[in-house]
């Protein structure tokens, strides 16, 4: 889910430091280990701030998907799940 982007996200993996809609923070929340996902309605830390600031959707994607091969199919929010 790091690669969407949607214009107005709902939610957000603190973990992953990504913006993800509702339908991809559902999938999130199902791997608590490695996702922690919050409402951008909840109150925030200043460092959870800084955090989104600092890596973002791009810089996560950069990041995590930099060994995945061309051919990989990447789930989007409207896949089955």
């Amino acid at each position: 889910a790091a690669n969407l982007i949607t214009a107005s996200p709902d939610w957000a993996s603190l973990t992953l430091g990504v913006f993800v809609c509702q339908a991809c923070s559902l999938l999130h929340r199902s791997i608590p280990h490695i996702s922690q996902v919050k409402s951008v309605q909840d109150t925030w830390e200043d460092s959870e701030v800084e955090l989104m600031a600092t890596m973002g959707n791009g810089a996560a994607k950069a990041k995590y998907e930099q060994k995945v091969p061309a051919f990989y199919y990447r789930p989007t929010h409207t896949d089955c799940k």
